[in-house]
């Protein structure tokens, strides 16, 4: 697990999806909890292969389960699947009725629902040379991390959470609510959201992302937000700073829509010298929602393996979040997710 991810976590185990916790919940407990009986802990995964996956033969499907919590068993358990063998190129399009992400009131589970490939690491799998000023070498680096020509490390993302779809300036952090108070004085004990919140009710993130390793060879490499057009539709990139090694793309879509139905399609098309992602209520009916060529971004050709999962992210990778997720129950019931059909063209 990436230490980055560590949070501290209220003491609360609930069913969420079942209206037991509301955003007002949420701001009560970040205002007046006390820090020092926090839960100091990092997402986990299972403890026993194939404890959380079931594979069902009758139905030819696989459940992914993030289990309960008991007190003292304080546990946000990410689940997934990864592919057997990895490809280079082609169209992943994935068939599944992944876990509600909101309740009634609007309230986040903590979950973000993933699609994505990533590199299989064979023996010099190495990626395309980067012309101009190299690669970042590491995942993991900073700023100050060397440039190399080549390095191996490729992903491409669905990331679907509570989030706003804005595209935020090079300002940072961006605003967004701010739950403040003084336990001692009930005067300050006033919070009234923020009119800058710009996710709506009811509506979840698309993220659509490409980890190019912040390479500058692109001819329209830049920073912060830039659109580019395809098939007469918009779509707005944003890098944080010039070395940061991942593009994204946001748009909003509707809770139930993608997870309140028997099933949701998911496309990612990647292509030597573009990627698009598409998403959809049935394969015929797919919508384009991200698009990337490598007049703006690197296109990996590097083999990559698909994963499907249901991950508690540190909300610090997403500003502008309207909830911490330090302050979402441990869930008191499992959450569970199915794949049912993967087609690989």
């Amino acid at each position: 697990m990436d230490p980055s991810t560590r949070f501290e976590n209220i003491p609360l185990i609930a069913d969420v999806l079942a209206n037991e916790y509301t955003p007002s919940d949420h701001d009560r407990y970040r205002c007046f909890f006390p820090a020092d009986q926090m839960v100091a802990l990092r997402p986990m995964t299972t403890t026993a292969p194939c404890a959380t996956v079931i594979s069902d033969p009758e139905k030819h499907s696989i459940a992914l389960r993030n289990p309960a919590s008991t007190y003292g068993n304080w546990r946000k358990e990410n689940v997934g699947i990864i592919s057997r063998h990895g490809l280079a190129y082609g169209k992943y399009s994935i068939k599944c009725k992944l876990t509600h992400l909101l309740n009634d009131s609007d309230m986040w589970v903590g979950l973000t629902n993933a699609i994505w490939l990533i590199y299989d690491g064979a023996p010099g799998g190495m990626r395309r040379p980067c012309e101009k000023d190299g690669y970042m070498a590491n995942y993991y680096g900073g700023d100050t991390d060397q440039r190399v020509p080549r390095v191996a490390y490729s992903e491409i993302d669905f990331e679907i959470l509570k989030t706003p779809a804005y595209c935020p300036d090079k300002s940072f952090p961006p605003s967004y609510p701010q739950q403040l108070a003084l336990p001692d004085d009930r005067a300050a004990w006033v919070h009234s959201t923020s009119d800058v919140r710009t996710d709506h009710p009811g509506m979840v993130t698309v993220a659509c992302t490409n980890w190019d390793m912040a390479c500058h060879s692109p001819e329209n490499f830049a920073v912060g937000c830039q659109p580019i057009e395809k098939d007469g539709s918009t779509f707005v990139s944003h890098r944080w700073d010039s070395n940061y090694r991942a593009l994204t793309q946001k748009s909003e879509a509707s809770d139930k829509e993608l997870f309140g139905g028997d099933h949701y399609w998911f496309e990612i098309e990647w292509r030597p010298e573009e990627v698009i992602w598409r998403i959809g209520p049935e394969l015929d009916q797919l919508r384009m929602v991200g698009y990337m060529d490598r007049s703006v971004t690197e296109i990996s050709n590097v083999q990559m393996r698909l994963i499907v999962t249901q991950e508690y992210h540190n909300t610090r990778w997403w500003p502008g979040t309207p909830y911490d997720q330090g302050f979402i129950p441990f869930p008191s019931k499992d959450l569970v997710g199915e794949v049912l059909d993967v087609i690989i063209e």
